[in-house]
């Protein structure tokens, strides 16, 4: 029943370059950040021209999570919930309290990259 509440992407590990890569785009993204507000992002494109996207404060913080994540040369997977499911409710909640367990030892973590 669990599987009909959600699709998982593949993991996989991001490369020295691509940990580079995110640990400059999040501290930018980091220091521009508005909590709450929705962030526009100018998107440059030498065939398309440019565009400008306006992001949900919730996406953002998502993405600022992965590229801290791929930064520390950890994989990332997305887990999707579908709120239709009747199971949803109750997967948010037990991934929100394993969260808050593992942020209770977050100060003495040490990272690689520290």
């Amino acid at each position: 029943m669990l599987a009909s509440a959600h699709h998982a992407f593949a993991a996989t590990l991001p490369s020295e370059a691509e940990a580079g890569l995110a640990k400059g785009t999040s501290r930018l993204l980091a220091s521009r950040l508005k909590k709450g507000t929705p962030m526009k992002l100018l998107m440059l494109d030498d065939e398309a021209g440019q565009a400008t996207v306006k992001l949900p404060p919730t996406a953002v913080g998502l993405l600022l999570r992965i590229l801290k994540e791929m930064a520390r040369g950890n994989a990332v997977t997305i887990i999707l919930v579908h709120r239709s499911s009747p199971m949803a409710k109750r997967l948010i909640e037990t991934i929100a309290k394993s969260l808050d367990i593992c942020q209770d030892d977050a100060p003495n973590r040490k990272y690689a990259d520290e």
